[in-house]
This record gives C-alpha cells, structure tokens and sequence, in this order.
C-alpha cells in the first residue's frame, strides 16, 4: 500500500482540462478567431508595405493595422476614443486584451499618433488591395459556390455609387504659401458674384460594392475624386457637378475593377446618372453587364419611343405582366411588368428597358405606391422580369452601406486625419473593417447567441474586451479551439399568383 501510494504521489500533475472539454468561447474570441480564419494578418503581411526603420520598431505592421481596423470593428468614433479605451486604467484588462486582439507585444497598443503616422505612409491603393484580397479568399474557399441562394444568377451584382464624406469652410491642409494641397477637395463656389457669394471644399468617393440577396455587402474597391478631374465645375449644379465627379471616376475604376477580377460575371448596379450611352459602351468595353436606373428627363427620345409602344395592343398582349401576392405582414401587392426590348439609342448602342410598378395595400394603412424604370443590358421576358426587378432594386443596399458608416457608430464623417493621403486611407480602412465585420455578424455563431442591431453587437464586442480577464477570452485554450464558421442566410422565397390577361379590365392604379 505504501509503495502503491508513492507511485500517485509523485504522477505528473495535469493541470490543464483535457482538450476535448467543451468550452463556450465569447463573441470576442470568436472574432479573433474569424480574423485568423480570414487571414488578415497574411494579407497585411503581403500587401501592406513597410517603410519604416526596422530597428527603431515597436509594433509590427500587422498590429497598427489591425488596431486601426479595431476603431471601426467596435464603432469607437474616433482614434482618441480608441487611446481612452485601450489605455483606460480604470479597466484592469484593457490593455493586455487590446494587445492580444491586435497581436501586439504584452500589454503594449499603439496611440492614435503611432497608426496615423505608418497610415500616412501608405500608398492610396494598398487599402483597395487588402479589399481585394479579403474577397478573393472568399473566393477560393468556395464561399459563393457553397451560398448559391444569395446570388439571384449566375453573376456578381456589384454596386457603384458615390458618397459624400466631409464638407470644409476652408482648405483642411495647405502648402508653405498656404495654398490648399488637397488633390481631392472638390471647389464649390455658391452664388457667385453676389454679396451672399461662399466657397466650400467637399470631398466624395465613388465606393463599389457586392451586393446579395440576404443584404450582405461587401466592398471591394474606393476611389476618391479628384479637383483636376472636373476642372470648370466649380458653379455648376450640384446634379451636373455630381453627374460629372462620378462619371469620369468611373472611367478611371472600372478597368482596374476588372483587371483584378478579369473572367468574373460582373454585372453593374448603377443610378440614374450613369444612363448614357458613354456608360453603356464603357460596360460592353470591359465586359460588364449593367442594370441602371432611367430617371424622368433622361433620354427622352427613348421614353417617348416605350410610351408609343406601350400603347399598342400587341405591346400589352405580349410584353405586359400583372402578378399580385400577399405577405407575411397582410399587405397585398400587386406588380406589373413591361418591358421593352432592343430599343436603339444612336451611336450603334441598343439597351432593353423594364418598367415596374407596385401598389402595396392593406386594411386601416395607406395605399404605399413604388415605380421605377430600368435599363438592361440583356433581352427581358415573362420568365425573367421579376427576377430582373429583384436584382434591379438591390443597389439599394449600397445607400444602407453608406447609411451604416454615417450613422450606426462608424462615423465616416469624421476627419480621422487632415493629411490628404491618410484621410482617404482611412476611408478605406472603414469600408474594408464594414466588409469583415458584416460577414462576421452574419454567421450562425453570432445569430445564434442573438439577433442584434449591427450597433449593439459591436458594443457587446468592446466590452468584452475591455472588461473580461485576458484568460477567460483570450487563453492557450480558447485560442487554440477549432471553431467553424457557417452561414444560413435568410433569402424570402416570394412566390406570386400571376393575373390572367383576360381578368385585367384596366391598368393598375399605378399604371
């Protein structure tokens, strides 16, 4: 007995769980972990230049920009909230979580001062390049081929639209003879050579996005645009000033679009600015197809011409369709689709055009009322007019992306630096942190433990970060546990009851 008590006495104590324990990881791990997943850290490695000096040193490259993702990750505002934060003594595990998430040395994070310093040093497009590569992860891990729901075809709806983002009462960054050295502030003269006459400098981005069906948008590229670009329209409306911005950015972008994505299906969501024929040859050029939005005043001889059309009765017999439905929350809708195909424009350019009404009832609410008017770069029909509205009124999701950076914590309005170069740096690092934050928010390992505002998730993630001791979210064995990340996107399989012809005795009271 006593030699059999010898031996268990001097047995190796374990005192780790064993490693198939279960162990509920927080949504802040798990971030981490997705992060990993993700490969940022490798993307930073491979894109991000560093030129800085290499023996004077504290934080890797890695760690800057990862915290300077973290200020948009939490929706923290601005950089010195991130300083209170993430030096705040008051939080006993602030730091050293902030350094473990950003994979900083121990209980070490940079100061605001540190990251705007490396991101001033940054060229314009490496941004666009970390974008990029996030996607084409996506890409080789067979994400798309593995959600074929969220994609109404067999292409790539991508959004393009320009944002406004900071309006200056004065030059925000001069030269020695302090003349202004922003090449993207935008000169508007209001009232010019009255007594009320001012001058204001505005800054706008045009901000390309993949859209989906289950609302997941996910950006890929930004380009700001530049004062000598619209030379001469400082006095100009702002729809001609804006029609000018975003058309010849769009120029610029698009073949760098699709040299970075040369065999992909793109098809382009654009609004009512770009529906002229330089777009339209411009999209056949770099093998795009487009949806855009025709606005009343905008190419009129083609209006006139589905008008006179419209009224045949062959026109209404074959190239009309009616459906009507009822959805979850009791409210009838009826649609009517017309459509009107091959219409030449001049110039050897031809487009196909959809017109779609809606009227939405319902007993005790007011009628709500919707129309709108397409071009299609390809032929319509009874078969595929809802599915081509569908797709059509997705590019709505790129207003709710600029709405989320404006509005729900991100605050783009911010000036996050004065320097022209970091200013749109920053821009991008926003839209690339919304990109990895929407698809984190969108896996089943956060809709499980619930479904919150985009807001208060990011909240819940700081604070558990702040406020958590570093071993109970960021320990050897929580960081070493395998975590899958899966999707089940919630896409509305609407199905409506197509009006018979003979049953119509008018046109809706839409038409």
């Amino acid at each position: 007995m006593e030699t059999y008590i010898e031996k268990i006495t001097h047995m190796p104590k374990c005192s780790e769980q064993p490693n198939n324990t279960d162990i509920k990881l927080e949504l802040i791990t798990m971030l981490k972990h997705f992060l990993d997943r993700k490969h940022i850290s490798q993307h930073i490695e491979e894109i991000i230049p560093d030129i800085r000096n290499q023996n004077l040193i504290t934080y890797p490259k890695e760690a800057i920009m990862k915290a300077a993702l973290a200020i948009f990750l939490f929706r923290e505002g601005s950089g010195n909230k991130f300083d209170d934060d993430s030096h705040d003594g008051d939080e006993k595990y602030s730091r050293a979580n902030m350094a473990k998430f950003i994979d900083a040395p121990e209980n070490c994070v940079p100061v605001i001062k540190t990251i705007e310093t490396f991101i001033q040093n940054l060229d314009k497009q490496s941004i666009n390049n970390l974008m990029i590569a996030f996607f084409k992860d996506l890409q080789q891990s067979k994400f798309f081929k593995q959600h074929p729901q969220i994609m109404p075809g067999d292409f790539f709806l991508l959004a393009a639209d320009c944002v406004h983002t900071h309006t200056y009462d004065h030059p925000h960054h001069v030269d020695a003879n302090g003349e202004n050295d922003c090449d993207c502030c935008l000169k508007r003269v209001y009232n010019k050579g009255t007594e009320k006459e001012k001058t204001r400098w505005l800054h706008s981005v045009l901000v390309f996005s993949f859209v989906f069906e289950c609302g997941l948008k996910l950006p890929i590229y930004s380009h700001p645009i530049r004062a000598k670009q619209v030379i001469g329209f400082e006095t100009t409306s702002e729809y001609s000033h804006k029609q000018e911005c975003e058309l010849i950015a769009l120029k610029y972008t698009l073949p760098i679009i699709r040299e970075a994505f040369p065999r992909m299906k793109i098809v382009l969501l654009l609004d009512g600015l770009y529906a002229n024929r330089p777009v339209l040859r411009l999209a056949e050029e770099y093998r795009c197809g487009y949806i855009i939005v025709r606005k009343e005043g905008c190419l009129t001889l083609l209006a006139k011409e589905c008008d006179e059309q419209a009224s045949s009765s062959n026109h209404k017999k074959n190239c009309v369709k009616r459906c009507r439905r009822v959805d979850g929350q009791e409210w009838c809708i009826e649609q009517k689709y017309a459509w009107f195909n091959s219409r030449y424009l001049g110039e050897d350019v031809s487009t196909n055009v959809l017109r779609f009404w809606e009227t939405r009832t319902k007993e005790g609410e007011e009628a709500k009322i919707y129309e709108c008017e397409w071009l299609f770069s390809w032929r319509l029909s009874a078969k595929t007019c809802e599915l081509a509205a569908r797709q059509a009124r997705l590019r709505w999701e790129i207003e709710d992306l600029f709405n989320t950076l404006k509005n729900r914590g991100s605050n783009l309005k911010h000036d996050y630096s004065r320097n022209p170069r970091s200013c749109f740096n920053w821009q991008g690092l926003s839209l690339l942190a919304f990109g990895i934050f929407e698809l984190f928010r969108f896996s089943e390992a956060v809709t499980q433990r619930g479904d919150w505002p985009q807001r208060t998730l990011a909240h819940k993630l700081l604070s558990q970060l702040l406020q958590r001791p570093t071993i109970e979210i960021f320990s050897e064995k929580c960081l070493s546990k395998k975590i899958q990340f899966r999707y089940h996107f919630v896409v509305e399989m609407i199905k409506s009851n197509e009006i018979p012809q003979k049953e119509v005795e008018g046109e809706l009271k839409t038409g």
